[in-house]
This record gives C-alpha cells, sequence and structure tokens, in this order.
C-alpha cells in the first residue's frame, strides 16, 4: 500500500517540480540564470520517460511525463524568447 502511494506521489512531484521556476521565470521577464543546457537535458530525460510509461503501459507515468514536457517546453522557449535580458 505505502509502494503504490509512493508510486502516486513521485510522478506528480516530478511534474510540478518547476512550476516555481516557471512562474518566477514568466513574471519578472528574466531567464538569466537560467541554463538551457540543463534545460534541454531535462526535456530529453523527460521524453525518455514518456516513451518508457508508454512500452510498459504505465499511464501514471506518460502523463507525468507529458506535464513535465509541457512544462520544460515552456522553460526552454522563454529562454529562447528572453536570451540575454536581464530581470
Amino acid at each position: 500500500m505505502i509502494s503504490k502511494t509512493i508510486a502516486l506521489i513521485i510522478p506528480v512531484l516530478s511534474s510540478v517540480q518547476q512550476l516555481p521556476q516557471l512562474y518566477k521565470s514568466y513574471t519578472t521577464n528574466s531567464v538569466a540564470d537560467l541554463s538551457i543546457e540543463t534545460l534541454a537535458l531535462i526535456l530529453l530525460t523527460n521524453i525518455l520517460w514518456f516513451f518508457h510509461g508508454y512500452f510498459i503501459h504505465d499511464f501514471t507515468l506518460i502523463i507525468s511525463a507529458v506535464a513535465s514536457i509541457l512544462i520544460n517546453a515552456a522553460l526552454i522557449s522563454l529562454c529562447l524568447k528572453n536570451f540575454g535580458t536581464t530581470g
């Protein structure tokens, strides 16, 4: 029972872990301290988690990966849009 609860909590936390950064970057219109390389690696990892979830038919993992992909894609978009700007 505990392992199933943890297995449901982890994908949720993994998905929302970068929401505070996305919010701050969006509201301040500043991405000066973000590394686009790191965000790209995180995005790649999320894409791989998506395919892993797809191949093992784990709906929770798929949804978590999609949410993470969207958040990281939004952060990368902000980086590209605001490249070189400061807060």
